[in-house]
């Protein structure tokens, strides 16, 4: 992929020049989704730093450039072109998580293609810890704290399953 300096849109396939605004990119390497800070996507997100890189996704930190809150953004992971099954379920998931309005779910703020190829979802982000993080930090949670963290996740779920 390469990142145009000028309008700061990414592309897939190495373009000699930039699609959108018609830069020379032919001297600008190549980055990988680790190095894509900067990037705007969606000609509205700018994403400032990597914070997790699940299975199949980027999650950056990024900033809607016209109202400035800070949001997750998920970028689809993929080789290049990505394959119509892989589009297909991206964005039934993103349809779907949307539908969710719950205090234990993520909102959904926007999904779509980048001019480049790259497909996102942005989301609410939510200053905090992982449950991960904080059983590394505590150690062994009580009866009642595990109790009362699986009753949050449990009602998400349901919220899930109502919304089908």
């Amino acid at each position: 992929m390469k990142l145009c300096e000028s309008c700061h849109n990414g592309f897939y396939g190495a373009p000699d020049h930039c699609p959108e605004c018609g830069a020379d990119l032919s001297d600008d390497a190549e980055v990988t989704g680790h190095e894509l800070a900067g990037m705007v996507v969606g000609g509205r997100y700018e994403l400032i730093e990597l914070l997790v890189e699940p299975a199949k996704a980027l999650v950056y930190l990024g900033v809607h450039q016209p109202l400035e809150p800070s949001e997750a953004n998920n970028l689809l992971k993929t080789a290049g072109e990505a394959q119509p099954d892989q589009v297909q379920r991206f964005e039934q998931e993103a349809r779907a998580i949307s539908r969710l309005h719950h205090p234990h779910v993520v909102s959904v703020i926007d999904f779509g293609r980048s001019p480049g190829g790259m497909f996102y979802l942005v989301t609410e982000f939510i200053e905090g810890n992982t449950l991960a993080d904080l059983v590394a930090e505590e150690g062994r949670l009580t009866v009642g704290r595990t109790i009362g963290i699986f009753h949050q996740i449990l009602a998400a779920v349901e919220e899930a399953h109502s919304s089908q």
